[in-house]
């Protein structure tokens, strides 16, 4: 018998079978006696190496094994296992599962290092030390990442097992963004107690606010002295919610003041809202009641109000029927509201009064109120204009001059008599109304001297304003208008980038005015005249978000661009919700008329919300 090629210790018995190491003359092992060594994972069939000298010996293939579930926290990288289902070691490239692959044979034939030069079995204990290295370190990944998905803790680098040409990278997750808003709808009527008023929403710089109501009833139950308000509010921050307010202004040992509450806001992607009121302390024995004016900051969406800022009325805050004391809103900034308070005083002589005036600014974010402007005049001749363009007011002493709220810095100044015949604009007039102002640029303005914010004023009272140099061009020079014509009114309609259409249905005639004042007339007023011809037929509203007006023809409402094209037809007329600074605003409000003077609004970001809505 030939002594066992395998252990050398024995001789081959009569079966050509090694009885020490189970060798057989045909290279195989008796069952029982096999020494091989397991390569791989998950307990799938391994190639099978020879511990110690021989060739090695690759068995036939094997069915392969189904691959293990993944655990929740698998993600596939480039087909490679991560640290949740990691790879099979000695699996093929692209293999995240299934039978592992099997390792070819040994360089040189296995009897010799890989390198040919060190000994054949170093290099084979080596290879086979490193296959269960890996092997290890895949099943530690395995344990590692199950227990991470459990807990819950951030994931660690993935630990993979892969041939060296394998790339693995981590994916990243792909969040669904949140769908930007575009559309609000803001309800007709809103909750106070049982009652359910009507919102009439309007833009208070950069909010909508709804009316502002105080319960009464017959009866007189209410407490006049501290009410209750109740109203809605909504900034864009808001989204698709509104914000629903019921404010308390008075503490122990105060009550109103006439004028109530007024709700306003600054401008920007996230205004913050004020509520400005009076407030009377209680006369207490000899002590005479006193007036003091708040403003306070309200955080949305609870509504709820932060310290009271003082408007420091503390100087002149004797109260009678004489001094006439109040306050309005002159003006709001992307940061700022400004209040301006106003009360009179005697003089020596028992006729005269004096006028005092003074303008307040209050920060969003800061706990005192600062003095930007006062002035006192005889004879009521003083007085303090808000404007269209919402970051400016205007104060009218011995001159027009209108002061920025945010440096109190004067932007323009202008005489008290402007222009002449036709044109002319005296000293006093719109003293007692409001300031129409358009900012085209930082030089150039549009002011109209007389009327109120209803957008609607005379041709012949409004200027081209020069800031720098203090020019003033009557608009009908601007326009090319007849000064022999008669005194047609304007629609004034300002743009998001700071031009201005003027419409008159007087005069039948449609302008652009741009940002550097210079006038395009939109068609002409003979082809207006034409599309005019029914009773009914007007100029409408502006899309200031997308350089559109509107028009109502004889037979349909047409939207316009500014070059006289028609770009689209409506069943019904878009109203706009006006009254805004609109160069500071993203959104518009469409008004629609329902049954009993209700008005529901649509908020958008420039597109015309459809026509679902029916007005009746």
């Amino acid at each position: 018998m030939d002594k066992c090629p395998s252990c050398l210790t024995a001789f081959l018995n009569q079966n050509g079978c090694c009885p020490s190491c189970g060798y057989r003359s045909d290279g195989q092992f008796l069952p029982g006696n096999n020494q091989t060594r397991l390569v791989g994972q998950n307990n799938a069939e391994a190639s099978r190496l020879p511990l110690e000298g021989g060739q090695p010996v690759i068995p036939p293939p094997v069915a392969p094994v189904s691959p293990v579930s993944p655990t929740a926290s698998f993600s596939p990288a480039n087909g490679v296992g991560s640290s949740g289902n990691p790879g099979y070691s000695g699996g093929a490239s692209g293999q995240t599962g299934g039978a592992a692959g099997y390792y070819p044979p040994f360089p040189n034939g296995g009897g010799t290092g890989g390198d040919g030069t060190l000994p054949g079995k170093w290099y084979r204990n080596k290879k086979t030390l490193l296959m269960v290295i890996i092997g290890a370190l895949a099943a530690i990944a395995l344990v590692s990442g199950v227990a991470y998905a459990v807990s819950g803790s951030p994931k660690p680098k993935p630990t993979v097992a892969s041939s060296p040409e394998t790339t693995t990278t981590t994916p990243s997750v792909s969040e669904t963004p949140t769908p930007e808003v575009t559309r609000v709808d803001l309800a007709e009527t809103y909750a106070m107690g049982d009652a359910t008023p009507v919102s009439h929403w309007k833009w208070r710089g950069g909010a909508m606010v709804t009316e502002i109501n105080s319960p009464r009833d017959e009866y007189n139950k209410v407490d006049t002295d501290n009410p209750d308000y109740y109203f809605q509010v909504w900034v864009p921050q808001l989204k698709g919610q509104v914000a629903d307010c019921v404010f308390s202004p008075t503490q122990s040992g105060e009550k109103m003041a006439e004028g109530g509450l007024t709700v306003t806001a600054t401008y920007g992607d996230k205004p913050t809202v004020f509520a400005v009121y009076t407030i009377l302390t209680k006369a207490v024995g000899t002590s005479p009641e006193t007036v003091h004016l708040y403003a306070q900051e309200l955080e949305l969406p609870s509504c709820t109000a932060k310290p009271r800022i003082d408007l420091q009325t503390e100087p002149d805050n004797v109260v009678n029927d004489r001094q006439d004391y109040e306050y309005k809103i002159v003006g709001k900034s992307e940061n700022k509201i400004a209040i301006a308070k106003t009360w009179t005083t005697q003089t020596d002589s028992d006729s005269a009064t004096q006028r005092h005036m003074q303008v307040m600014s209050v920060t969003a974010g800061e706990k005192n109120a600062s003095s930007l402007q006062e002035t006192a005049g005889e004879n009521s001749k003083v007085g303090v204009l808000s404007s269209v363009t919402n970051d400016a007011y205007m104060i009218v002493t011995d001159k027009r001059r209108v002061y920025s709220i945010d440096n109190n810095k004067v932007l323009l100044e202008m005489p008290l008599e402007i222009g002449d015949g036709n044109t002319q604009c005296d000293s006093w007039t719109g003293i007692s109304g409001d300031l129409v102002l358009y900012r085209l640029s930082a030089d150039k303005y549009v002011y109209a001297c007389s009327g109120g914010l209803d957008d609607k004023h005379s041709l012949f009272h409004t200027y081209l304003v020069t800031a720098s140099n203090g020019e003033v061009v009557p608009l009908p020079k601007i326009l090319k208008l007849s000064e022999n014509s008669s005194y047609p009114d304007g629609y004034y309609q300002q743009f998001k980038d700071g031009s201005l259409l003027v419409t008159s249905s007087d005069a039948i005639q449609a302008f652009h005015i741009d940002t550097d004042g210079k006038a395009s007339e939109i068609l002409d007023s003979a082809q207006w005249e034409r599309l005019f011809h029914g009773s009914d037929s007007h100029f409408g509203d502006v899309n200031y978000l997308k350089n559109q007006f509107y028009a109502k023809t004889t037979d349909e409402v047409i939207s316009v661009d500014l070059t006289g094209k028609s770009v689209d037809t409506f069943k019904l007329e878009p109203l706009v919700a006006s009254g805004v600074d609109n160069t500071k605003l993203k959104w518009i409000g469409w008004v629609y008329k329902g049954k009993y003077s209700r008005e529901s609004v649509v908020l958008t970001t420039g597109d015309n919300p459809g026509e679902s809505k029916t007005t009746e």
